[in-house]
């Protein structure tokens, strides 16, 4: 994942440090300035929608949860991580 975090470093995704976590709430005024624009749809959709709202100037702000990690996925090697980068330079 350190390559990943690179990369989000680079393209300007700075405020968030945890990108994958699965917990996102957005206002209605932030939906409709976000999702508009989104173009993608599987791997790293949450990425493509932090850096809209980074570039938009949508206030964000981290909550750390208590999380139990379950290893039920399907992803187990680095591959994901390349899918996700590809997946944002489109």
């Amino acid at each position: 994942m350190y390559a990943f975090h690179t990369f989000l470093h680079f393209i300007g995704i700075r405020s968030i440090k945890d990108t994958q976590c699965g917990f996102k709430l957005f206002t209605r005024r932030a939906c409709a300035m976000i999702f508009p624009s989104m173009h993608v749809e599987r791997w790293a959709f949450d990425v493509e929608c932090l850096y809209l709202a980074e570039r938009q100037g949508v206030p964000m702000v981290e909550v750390p949860v208590t999380w139990h990690e379950v290893m039920l996925s399907l992803d187990r090697s680095n591959a994901g991580t390349w899918f996700k980068i590809i997946a944002c330079t489109r």
